[in-house]
């Protein structure tokens, strides 16, 4: 079958032809404009030896009405229609209502003074083979009926009846009330059986017809055949599928995912539920479902290469528009230690960032010896890295301009490969930023000399200085900033809560007398709002 959808603009061009759905998985989009108060319209022709028919969804975006019909374009006499205040909109057509013929759809313009128009129309292979047949069945007899159902493994069979009657149904050989394949039976005037596609085999089949009612009463029975793969497989591009789930019934999707760097959003709509497993189908007691909300996405962390199966399923008949959006999207984005990054990343979802210090036995935790400053900038939040060492690190965030910050100094230790995770609750862009400068943990302090340097807020740069042994000095030390303070110890790194000695309130200079043949330990201290410039000055006398 052949599916030909033909695009005219009124008045503008004649006979436009557009690419045969057939040829790209049955979807083709039209973007246009239109002015208001004129139509544009399309055809869509379905040839009468199609063998299996065909459903039909339309999606138009715009300030515009949408209109299908048969025979003309019309504007008052189409069989559907959908005028509604909506950007959006959208028509079902399934097998049993798109008869073989020529179908026309109009695309109004009903703003001024005009509006562009999307219009995309997808079609997937489908049957309505309904056979209905009346008749009268005394009390206690039964009448027969045959019915052959082709050998494919994409047939899905309803067979309903209406009427005091009872319902058999057996393969192969005509059913009896004690003998019999599946039946219905009861008060209810309407009885119906249903055989999914999976696993439906048989050619011939049985239909009894039971008289449950007081003589010879009428009754309605109607057969309807549809084509319905077992599996519909779903294309690695965006694609929205309509379909009817029968009551008490699962209907599969198959979705081969080869590719790990990749992000899967199903969403389901309508009154059924969704269910989704890796390897094998999805039940109610294997895979994940029924899931609520009715849209999942499956992150790209998650995303294991092979054959993923999604069941849609439901208490009750109901219709449903299941949407299958797979997007390129990496689990670990990584960083440099002096780089930047701008992504993109899905609201509920979450991404790592990895970054490798230097180190030459990757098992152990390494000094940094340089200063590391991370940045986030965007509406996300982030798990922050797991560190360790012998000062501080900290996180600042600034929700009014979207910023989140961490700060390792030189002393840190850290593990050679560090990850950490982001995340939002919208889908939004964010960009990370690294920068490192270089800085031993510790630096040698020669005498009477002068050193320069940045310390950030809450952190301590260290120096180490060695005093000529068997001599009595006298050691003074200073900075030029009353925005840092100083912590002297021996023989180890001092902490603003342990040091032998430290600078008095507002007062930046340290004066020691002392003999020792211990290295002594000087940390200068930023006690600012921001980063603090200073220079220490180291003198000695004897």
């Amino acid at each position: 079958m052949r599916l030909v959808l033909v695009a005219s603009l009124l008045y503008l061009v004649s006979g436009l032809e557009l690419p045969i759905p057939g040829d790209s998985n049955g979807i083709v989009t039209y973007n246009g404009t239109v002015t208001n108060g004129t139509y544009t319209y399309f055809t869509l022709s379905i040839p009468l030896a199609s063998a299996y028919g065909m459903d039909w969804t339309l999606t138009l975006t715009g300030p515009v009405d949408l209109y299908v019909n048969q025979g003309s374009p019309s504007l008052t006499s189409g069989s559907y229609s959908n005028t509604e205040d909506l950007n959006t909109k959208s028509i079902f057509l399934n097998a049993c209502n798109l008869t073989s013929n020529v179908w026309y759809v109009v695309v109004y313009g009903s703003s001024s003074p005009s509006a562009d128009y999307s219009l995309t129309s997808v079609t997937v292979p489908r049957s309505c083979r309904e056979t209905t047949m009346t008749d009268n069945v005394s009390n206690g007899s039964m009448k027969l009926y045959m019915f052959t159902i082709p050998s494919e493994d994409a047939f899905e069979w309803t067979v309903s009846l209406t009427g005091s009657a009872d319902l058999y149904i057996r393969d192969y050989q005509p059913p009896t009330t004690s003998e019999y394949y599946t039946f219905n039976v009861g008060n209810d005037t309407t009885k119906s059986v249903f055989f999914p596609s999976c696993g439906f085999y048989r050619l011939f089949w049985y239909v009894g017809v039971y008289g449950t009612g007081p003589g010879s009463s009428p009754f309605t029975l109607t057969s309807t055949i549809r084509y319905r793969p077992c599996l519909i497989n779903l294309p690695s591009t965006p694609i929205s599928l309509n379909d009817t789930v029968t009551a008490s019934n699962m209907q599969f999707f198959v979705f081969n995912v080869s590719d790990p760097n990749l992000e899967w959003e199903l969403t389901l709509t309508g009154s059924a539920d969704l269910y989704i497993n890796l390897g094998s189908l999805p039940d109610n007691l294997e895979g994940w479902g029924p899931i609520s909300p009715s849209t999942s996405i499956i992150n790209a962390c998650d995303m294991t290469p092979g054959i993923w199966y999604v069941g849609v399923a439901s208490s009750a008949t109901t219709s449903y528009t299941l949407t299958s959006i797979p997007r390129t999207r990496y689990c670990r984005i990584y960083l440099p230690l002096d780089g930047s990054d701008t992504s993109n990343i899905t609201g509920g979802t979450y991404q790592i960032i990895s970054l490798s210090f230097p180190s030459s036995n990757p098992s152990n935790l390494v000094s940094l010896n340089l200063e590391w400053t991370l940045t986030l900038f965007g509406s996300v939040n982030w798990t922050l890295p797991w560190l360790a060492g012998n000062s501080t690190w900290d996180s600042s965030s600034d929700e009014t301009l979207h910023t989140r910050t961490i700060f390792a100094d030189a002393c840190m230790m850290v593990r050679p490969t560090m990850e950490f995770t982001i995340y939002a609750s919208d889908t939004t862009d964010y960009r990370i930023v690294s920068q490192t400068k270089s800085r031993p943990c510790v630096i040698d302090l020669p005498s009477n000399t002068t050193t320069s340097g940045i310390v950030h807020n809450g952190h301590l740069h260290y120096f180490r200085f060695t005093i000529p042994p068997y001599l009595w000095i006298e050691w003074t030390i200073s900075t030029n900033n009353s925005d840092t303070q100083l912590y002297v110890t021996q023989d180890d790194y001092p902490s603003t809560s342990v040091s032998d000695y430290r600078t008095d309130p507002g007062s930046t200079n340290l004066t020691i007398t002392l003999q020792t043949m211990m290295p002594m330990y000087v940390g200068v201290y930023g006690s600012g709002r921001s980063p603090s410039s200073y220079t220490l000055d180291s003198r000695i006398s004897r």
